[in-house]
């Protein structure tokens, strides 16, 4: 039967497949965003509960002026980073890397601590350890966000954006790096989770969750003003048959889980007008 997952700031809507048991293949080189790693990001981000976090959060965007020759450089100049983050006592720590368009990387990060931390001596400290790599002082952003605010403008920045995003295209690698770039994101600390609650339900159930989860999030878009994202998902609602497969998978998007709770409970609703 179909599944629903829902998570204290999405869900998941999918087929259970019998398990394999095929040996597994070893993890090869990691060469970019791919369509694994953009979803376990997602995961992550979605099962945090924001209501448990840190008091005094901080979002950071460091960038760079020269790219590291190998993808070993930018690993090391990023734990040289994360060592001191974690002298001035970070308890939370979550990063990812993505691209620029002139094929350098750049950090997107978010850390928490149990006391409140000069903004100006996170940059200072980017700007230590980067020192052969010339970043320029005004093109990083550290700035103290609430924990609640702060916490969803990362999820919904981030949660969203899939491998094709321009910021992860395979296209936008430096040269020097194609065919191995290192892990794309990572996190350290004991992260405040919410258990996800799994729910099976009948297919034509599914189906109707399924259509009513891309209207809300075409709505969402249209209220916010995001045109582009709300033609995508009418396009993608339009293309749904009356009876969708589980082989398409839902466009991933932040969605409360009181929300998500009113969606499947419509869902039924409807169904068992229409039965």
């Amino acid at each position: 039967m179909p599944r629903i997952d829902i998570l204290s700031h999405g869900i998941r809507a999918f087929c259970k497949t019998r398990p394999s048991d095929h040996d597994r293949s070893r993890r090869g080189t990691v060469a970019g965003w791919s369509s694994r790693s953009s979803r376990s990001l997602t995961d992550f981000l979605q099962t945090i509960d924001a209501h448990e976090l840190p008091l005094y959060g901080y979002a950071i965007t460091l960038t760079l002026k020269n790219c590291p020759d190998t993808p070993d450089d930018w690993a090391k100049l990023r734990r040289r980073y994360e060592k001191r983050l974690r002298r001035l006592g970070v308890e939370l720590w979550t990063w990812l890397t993505e691209w620029q368009r002139r094929q350098v990387p750049h950090l997107h990060g978010m850390a928490y601590f149990p006391s409140p931390v000069d903004p100006d001596s996170l940059t200072c400290h980017w700007i230590q350890c980067a020192a052969l790599y010339q970043p320029r002082p005004c093109s990083q952003h550290v700035r103290a966000v609430d924990r609640l605010t702060g916490w969803f403008e990362y999820l919904g920045k981030h949660a969203g954006r899939s491998a094709q995003n321009y910021q992860r295209s395979p296209a936008l690698i430096p040269p020097g790096w194609k065919g191995q770039t290192g892990r794309m994101w990572g996190k350290s600390g004991l992260w405040p989770t919410i258990e996800r609650k799994e729910i099976e339900v009948p297919w034509r159930v599914f189906w109707q969750f399924r259509r009513l989860e891309t209207r809300y999030q075409a709505a969402k878009a249209k209220r916010q003003g995001d045109r582009r994202r709300s033609i995508y998902f009418k396009r993608y609602l339009s293309r749904m048959d009356p009876e969708y497969s589980y082989s398409g998978p839902l466009p991933r998007d932040w969605i409360p889980e009181d929300d998500s709770w009113k969606l499947l409970t419509l869902a039924y609703k409807l169904e068992n007008e229409q039965s």
